[in-house]
């Protein structure tokens, strides 16, 4: 008996310790990423700067260090905060592949164990940005099985954010509505997920998918073009399509992007359309479209565009076509565009 006592005894010393040096491993990779956010605000030219940059603290290094500090506890619900943190962090680390690498080994731990674990729900919302095919399996039983309604809430808001990435199809809005159903009666009123209401983002996701996705009907906004001009988007009146193309900071000059817009500014303009370009920052005026400045972000705000660039492709009456995403997808809104012709 004596014996047993002893080794229960030594175990959760070392536990305790393992958790102890998986704090310190955040602690110790936080505290160097500031330092090196200082290093690069006060460097005093761009030769320290691009050194600097070749310095920056290893992401791999400090998710390495924590695995091997948690990966032999994974069934533990001690260490859900730290799996946490590695999503929100260094979701490349656990990212998923055809072999057994560290991500499937958490993959694993979690449909296995955590589904049922307090705080499972707010692992999801970390997990949604890069959601894989086994993450979209972890939410769905994390809101159906939950104890906790606040879990199954945010498991289902989580799981409507991670579906958006996948299409735009009406299967796929129909489950996202009727997840964010589930959503709004689940999450407590004052829930906050990086600093923004759960129900706030909730509110969001039915606003996109009413009026945002294919085959709804765009809202209208009052902008300011380049030269300060004030500048409407109406439905009313209007004969041709509209191609809004939501750069942020992106400037099109000397890229393949620019000739992306002005084939899809040629387009437009033989139907009597027209390419509305919206930027984030003032830019040089191009040859081809309307070119608004969103200074505050609000109009890429109300479309709900995170990535740059992207395209929303209106037919006349302010029906959304089609939509078009970084790369390979904005020909895809082009060749749409084609068709509509």
């Amino acid at each position: 008996m004596l014996r047993l006592l002893v080794v229960i005894a030594i175990v959760l010393v070392r536990s305790e310790a393992q958790i102890e040096r998986a704090d310190n491993v955040i602690s110790e990779y936080e505290q160097s990423i500031e330092q090196w956010k200082v290093q690069m605000e006060i460097a005093e030219s761009e030769t320290v700067r691009q050194k600097l940059s070749e310095e920056r603290p290893s992401d791999e290094m400090a998710a390495r260090r924590l695995y091997h500090e948690i990966g032999g506890r994974l069934a533990d619900q001690e260490v859900v905060p730290y799996i946490g943190w590695l999503f929100d962090t260094m979701p490349h680390f656990l990212q998923s592949g055809p072999e057994l690498n560290e991500g499937e080994v958490v993959r694993d731990a979690l449909l296995r164990y955590h589904y049922k674990t307090a705080g499972a729900g707010a692992l999801c919302m970390k997990m949604y940005p890069y959601a894989s095919v086994r993450d979209i399996e972890f939410m769905e039983k994390v809101a159906t099985d939950a104890p906790l309604d606040a879990d199954r809430g945010l498991a289902n808001l989580a799981l409507s954010l991670a579906l958006q990435q996948i299409g735009d199809e009406s299967e796929v809005r129909l489950r996202r509505l009727e997840v964010l159903k589930q959503a709004i009666i689940q999450v407590p009123a004052e829930s906050t997920f990086e600093g923004r209401l759960c129900q706030d983002m909730i509110r969001e996701q039915i606003f996109g998918i009413r009026y945002l996705s294919k085959g709804g009907t765009a809202p209208t906004f009052v902008s300011k073009l380049q030269t300060g001009v004030e500048w409407r988007l109406e439905h009313e009146g209007r004969s041709g399509m509209v191609a809004l193309a939501f750069l942020g900071e992106l400037q099109p000059s000397g890229q393949v992007l620019d000739g992306v817009l002005s084939d899809m500014a040629d387009l437009l303009h033989q139907s009597g359309g027209e390419l509305v370009l919206i930027s984030t920052v003032t830019s040089e005026g191009r040859p081809y479209g309307v070119h608004l400045y969103d200074r505050d972000s609000q109009v890429t705000e109300l479309y709900q565009v995170q990535d740059m660039p992207s395209i929303i492709l209106l037919d006349e009456s302010g029906t959304v076509q089609s939509k078009g995403e970084p790369g390979e997808l904005i020909n895809l809104a082009i060749r749409a565009l084609a068709e509509a012709l």
